[in-house]
């Protein structure tokens, strides 16, 4: 046997076992075994948890916390449970008080007259108003709010015959104040009494007291009479008649009287009071409307030098130029074949536009002169006509306008001359006609042109015949062409060229036609005997037109 000392926690003991060779530590202690000395504690779970074979502590919080019990209502029932629970009503708290408040379920409200519903507490019935139709229902039913009855018109119930004197409830005489009747005292304020007066004033007939009904009437004056009380009717002639006006005028009229107003401005600016001239217009020049003619118009109509000034206030200058007309030359003399001068070139023409303000305040021009015709001639080959001048439009040495002069018509030969060519186009807007050529067997007319227009040659003579002299060209057809040999005549600007004269056997020939406004002179025929001169080349012309 062997003494063996078990230190069990916290208290160790001894136990002397005999014939015990080990101990070892069961379900909630813990150690190994021992066959001698050794210790063995309590194996204790932790707070709160450990396994089925552990200890809890002393102070293991399972011991004193809070947990819902497992349940067990259903052992209380009186009649099914196992443990069933009998207590009394004072045992449960206030319940004999409660009780006495209550009723039992199986009462019943009902539902008395002018209501309907009711029934069992326990079903929580509910009692409403019974609420008749809209002007009807039962005389236990109650009136709804709506209900047209609180608020339709209605006719009372004929009582008035109880108020009279003999009725049963009689108003006494004075019985009711003024006061006693609903806004009496008001309205009576407003009234008049009918002894007042409706007096007809000033333009007006009729009226009187109020004790009827009264008119009143407009007094209408007779038409175009009456006083100064009348009034006047509409159709009354004085408010369309004419008449004349009077007194002192206004506006652009002030300063004078009607009925003969004088104009003293326009649009409330003054107006010169100088005499204007025929065909002058109206211009304002800054202050003052003056009167200056609508288009001034200068010609120069003789050759040479001419200054132009160019007029205040014009807005528009028009420059117009001929060019000098070239001379016809004369015609061939000898007994065979000879043919007439040529005829002499027209001027060329040049119109052209400016703004006043483009150009100086002064131009020189000068007018271009006709060349002389052809010398008569008595033997041989005729003279040639000379070359006219141009005209020229120059301001502070700039060109602002030229035309051309047409070339002289050549002498006549046997065989033939040429006509004088027109005022080129490299220097005129639009250039001259050529003159027209002489030949043996007939004549040439002087071409027709937008320019000036040339002379016609003179008549040629061939095989014993002679020949007319040929006819001035026209500028686009203005003007009569002249019979041969005859001078031009001017039309306005323009004029035709002058025609070439007939050839002749025997006697002389004669001069050709004088050319107009640049255009080209005729050439003379020819003759076995002599001719006469070349026609005069037409002087030129310029014509300035200054615009308002």
């Amino acid at each position: 046997m062997t003494d063996i000392l078990v230190n069990v926690t916290p208290n160790p003991i001894q136990v002397n076992i005999g014939g015990v060779s080990s101990v070892t530590a069961g379900s909630g202690l813990s150690g190994g075994t021992i066959t001698g000395t050794g210790t063995i504690a309590v194996d204790f779970a932790p707070d709160g948890g450990g396994s089925s074979t552990q200890v809890p502590r002393a102070t293991d919080t399972r011991l004193s916390n809070a947990r819902p019990p497992t349940a067990h209502g259903s052992s209380h029932n009186a009649l099914t449970g196992s443990d069933p629970v009998q207590i009394e009503i004072s045992q449960v708290t206030s319940l004999a008080l409660t009780l006495s408040t209550k009723i039992d379920d199986t009462a019943t409200i009902t539902a008395g007259t002018g209501l309907t519903g009711g029934g069992f507490v326990a079903g929580s019935p509910t009692i409403a108003a019974d609420i008749a139709p809209s002007g009807g229902g039962t005389a236990s039913q109650l009136v709804g709010a709506t209900d047209s009855r609180l608020s339709n018109a209605r006719t009372p119930t004929a009582h008035a015959s109880t108020h009279g004197p003999l009725g049963s409830d009689p108003i006494p005489v004075g019985g009711l104040a003024q006061t006693q009747v609903a806004s009496l005292v008001t309205d009576l304020a407003g009234k008049v009494p009918t002894s007042r007066q409706v007096i007809a004033g000033t333009g007006m007939i009729g009226g009187g007291d109020l004790s009827a009904d009264r008119t009143l009437t407009a007094d209408i004056a007779p038409s175009g009479g009456g006083t100064a009380s009348q009034l006047v009717g509409a159709t009354d002639s004085r408010l369309t008649n004419a008449r004349t006006p009077t007194g002192a005028a206004g506006g652009d009229l002030t300063g004078s009287t009607y009925p003969n107003p004088t104009i003293s401005r326009f649009a409330t600016y003054p107006i010169s009071t100088s005499a204007p001239a025929s065909g002058d217009g109206w211009v304002y020049d800054g202050s003052t409307w003056q009167h200056t003619p609508t288009t001034v118009v200068n010609s120069y109509t003789t050759a040479g030098a001419h200054t132009w000034t160019k007029p205040a206030d014009c807005k528009a200058v028009r420059i117009f130029c001929i060019g000098g007309g070239g001379g016809g030359g004369s015609g061939h003399v000898s007994g065979g074949n000879h043919a007439g001068g040529g005829g002499g070139g027209g001027g060329g023409i040049t119109e052209i536009t400016y703004r006043a303000s483009d150009l100086p305040s002064s131009l020189s021009i000068t007018v271009g002169g006709g060349g002389a015709g052809g010398a008569a001639n008595s033997s041989g080959t005729g003279n040639p006509g000379a070359a006219g001048t141009s005209t020229t439009v120059i301001g502070s040495g700039i060109t602002y306008a030229i035309a051309a002069a047409g070339s002289g018509g050549a002498g006549g030969t046997n065989s033939g001359s040429a006509g004088g060519a027109g005022g080129a186009a490299a220097s005129s807007l639009y250039p001259g006609g050529a003159g027209g050529a002489g030949v043996n067997t007939g004549s040439n007319p002087g071409a027709t042109a937008t320019g000036a227009p040339g002379g016609g040659s003179g008549g040629g003579h061939q095989g014993g015949t002679d020949y007319t002299g040929g006819a001035g060209g026209t500028r686009i057809g203005i003007g009569a062409v002249p019979p041969p040999g005859g001078n031009a005549v001017a039309v306005g600007l323009y004029g035709p060229g002058g025609s070439g004269s007939d050839s002749f056997t025997g006697v002389a020939s004669a001069a050709g036609g004088n050319g107009v406004r640049g255009s080209g002179g005729g050439g003379s025929g020819g003759s076995d005997t002599s001719s006469g001169a070349g026609g005069n080349g037409g002087l030129g012309i310029c014509v300035i037109f200054s615009e308002y």
